[in-house]
């Protein structure tokens, strides 16, 4: 690569990585970087904001168990990436962020737009990095590339001075090494405790997904006769009509997931890392931690802990050799709190005629809504931000999702406010004219939050919106849009297998709630 740009060094490396899409915001600092990008083969997609390029990267790293790159400026641009990345690091969903940075000799905080940005996307990355000369350029996005999906996946930020996008390299380097070794781990400890207890209960989560383990996952439970419950990021890791499959556990979970985990004398988690919402409960009688990362382990539940990578682990786990004995708990029928109301009704007509699409969720009452109607029968096709519950995620989520797979039905459901949150993404979709449905609960106001006051604090204030219609928003944007006040309305005819987008305004009352839990 003698004789190239640092910036065309570093385009010619995501070409070679197979990268096809980027998402992204021109500015003065990445202008080179945009110049070597308009000769490649790379199809770049331009968003009208900076976080809503790190949102659609993010969709297409979820729908596709591949890296979703991101591309903003220096200073206000790289700023506006802040929140998304830091969605995906919660999630551990591969992202590849570039931001441009002022040229080396200006690199001091008195200069305009500048700030050390490899430092400020050090706690919301796996790895952060600046790209001191454009020698370096080809190497580090290569391993940069490699650092976001290896072991537990998770955003890579790359600060990109402007000199060295325009110098040109001396030597051609190839991408030192990247060796990620897997753990050692020793499974008799975990046949010990998993034979001999008489409830034992393997919980799933997205780690198994990250590592592409589910059909081993379903092999594992088969083969031990063990029934299995997920975290609500994993649904779908196990067909929740397997007669094994307990469901979702935690404060959204099922009634069986969540009674198995409170009746299990041993449970296994694997690829999980435990949070809050997951562990609704009471502490388990004996807790064996499985991850990839050490950092995940947590002692707050956990009283073992092994490294490893959970397709090595679930491969050990078919060694051993199982007890004769049925299951202790029957799986394949999920239930979840009973909630009466119109938005519900909604919520189970959209899951029933979408039964075989990708649904990306925003956050919010209908968040919940769905989660209880839908029933994940396969992988990787319900996303949502689960860890850092961002509003405005699913619209722009939902283009990088359908850019990744295609061929797959897409639905995103999010809530009035999501949508003006992220309602600039409405002109992406008219513009690539991406098939999909977009349902839109609009109840006038941030639901989930008023819910909250009133229970809080027995009030209101700041949460409600104006009569406005959503649809009508979309029809001047130059969107196909309809307004439904009734599921039996809702038409499979005009809403599945469509051609173009379409936003559905679904009108629900203010007063409709879901159960809270403190």
């Amino acid at each position: 690569m003698t004789g190239l740009r640092g910036a065309d060094a570093a385009v010619q490396a995501l070409e070679e990585l197979g990268v096809k899409h980027v998402f992204g915001l021109p500015g003065r600092w990445i202008l080179p970087f945009y110049d070597a990008l308009s000769n490649s083969r790379i199809d770049h997609i331009s968003m009208y904001d900076e976080r809503s390029a790190a949102h659609a990267a993010d969709g297409y790293a979820r729908a596709s168990g591949k890296v979703g790159v991101c591309i903003a400026t220096s200073g206000p641009g790289a700023m506006g990436l802040t929140l998304g990345i830091a969605t995906a690091y919660k999630d551990h969903s591969p992202v590849l962020a570039f931001t441009g940075q002022l040229p080396s000799k200006r690199a001091h905080p008195a200069s305009p737009e500048y700030f050390e940005m490899h430092t400020f996307f050090q706690p919301i990355t796996k790895k952060s990095t600046l790209i001191s000369s454009a020698d370096e350029a080809y190497s580090v996005v290569i391993n940069a590339h490699r650092e976001a999906i290896s072991g537990c996946p998770g955003p890579v930020h790359l600060s990109f001075p402007e000199d060295s996008q325009t110098a040109f390299s001396k030597a051609g380097k190839p991408a030192s090494p990247f060796r990620a070794e897997p753990p050692k781990f020793s499974i008799e400890e975990v046949a010990n405790l998993l034979l001999s207890a008489t409830k034992p209960l393997i919980l799933a989560g997205r780690g198994v997904l990250h590592a592409r383990a589910e059909s081993l996952l379903v092999k594992a439970a088969e083969h031990l006769r063990i029934p299995v419950a997920t975290t609500l990021a994993a649904r779908g890791a196990i067909p929740e009509e397997h007669l094994l499959c307990l469901g979702p556990t935690g404060i959204r979970g099922s009634h069986e997931a969540n009674r198995a985990m409170n009746e299990s004398d041993f449970v296994l988690a694997l690829g999980c890392s435990l949070s809050p919402l997951t562990m609704r409960f009471k502490k388990p009688f004996r807790l064996l931690q499985v991850d990839i990362e050490p950092r995940h382990f947590n002692e707050n539940y956990a009283d073992r802990f092994i490294q490893a990578d959970a397709r090595d682990f679930l491969e050990a786990l078919l060694q051993l050799n199982p007890q004769s004995k049925q299951p202790w708990i029957q799986g394949g029928r999920q239930t979840y709190p009973r909630v009466d109301s119109l938005s519900m009704r909604f919520a189970k007509a959209i899951a029933s005629m979408h039964s075989d699409s990708t649904f990306v969720l925003d956050i919010g009452q209908h968040t919940i809504w769905l989660l209880y109607a839908i029933k994940a029968l396969k992988p990787l096709k319900l996303i949502f931000s689960h860890g850092m519950a961002t509003m405005g995620f699913a619209l722009p989520a939902a283009i990088g999702a359908k850019l990744a797979q295609s061929e797959d039905e897409l639905v995103a459901v999010m809530g009035d406010g999501g949508l003006y949150t992220s309602l600039q993404n409405l002109l992406v979709l008219r513009d690539l004219k991406l098939p999909m449905v977009i349902y839109v609960f609009n109840n006038r106001g941030y639901g989930l939050i008023r819910q909250a006051q009133e229970q809080l604090f027995k009030k209101i204030y700041a949460v409600e919106f104006k009569e406005q219609s959503v649809a009508k928003v979309a029809e001047a944007i130059g969107l196909k849009a309809v307004q439904v006040e009734a599921p039996e309305a809702l038409d499979p005819r005009s809403l599945k297998n469509v051609e173009e987008p379409i936003l559905v305004e679904l009108f629900t009352p203010p007063e409709d709630r879901v159960p809270i839990y403190r």
